[in-house]
């Protein structure tokens, strides 16, 4: 990804759209039309427009995404509770050992909850940004689907009313 891209963001879709550098602002209909679809290499919205870097990313997601997908991430949200559950366990060994400075081995064993919590949330981590590559992969493939179906009827539209 290259540059501070702008974010546009239309309520009720469930991913902010990255403008390109260059491009102009889409308008909030355009969006909702093309939710997911990941322009070809060589589109532009409008002649004369620079194309988007090769690497561009088009979509990211919004607090609306992680509302509306939250089933999807079920797998992955196994690893953030027992994230919490060991940092609170990791918590309360240390405070122990704070009282119990006699057993070295307790401080030992609130070191390795912790550690074990940061290794639980970094898992966590990769994993739910892998799930959201996988799903926005699905979504593109689908809202291109959808967009050609859409362009093909608008189309037929067009060839009948100037028939």
């Amino acid at each position: 990804m290259t540059g501070r891209a702008r974010r546009i963001r239309v309520p009720g879709v469930a991913a902010d759209f990255r403008v390109p550098p260059g491009w102009t602002t889409p308008t909030d209909q355009w969006i909702r039309e093309n939710a997911f679809w990941r322009p070809p290499a060589d589109w532009t919205p409008r002649d004369g427009l620079p194309l988007a870097p090769a690497d561009w990313v088009f979509w990211l997601p919004n607090p609306h995404w992680y509302t509306t997908s939250t089933s999807m991430y079920r797998g992955v949200m196994r690893w953030q509770t027992s994230a919490a559950w060991l940092a609170l366990a990791s918590i309360l060994v240390t405070t122990a050992s704070a009282f119990l400075s006699a057993f070295p081995l307790v401080r030992l064993a609130g070191m390795a909850l912790g550690a074990a919590m940061l290794t639980c949330l970094i898992v966590y981590t990769v994993l739910r940004a892998r799930t959201t590559r996988r799903l926005f992969r699905q979504l593109e493939s689908e809202a291109d689907r959808r967009r050609s179906q859409r362009l093909t009827r608008e189309y037929q539209r067009y060839l009948v009313t100037s028939a």
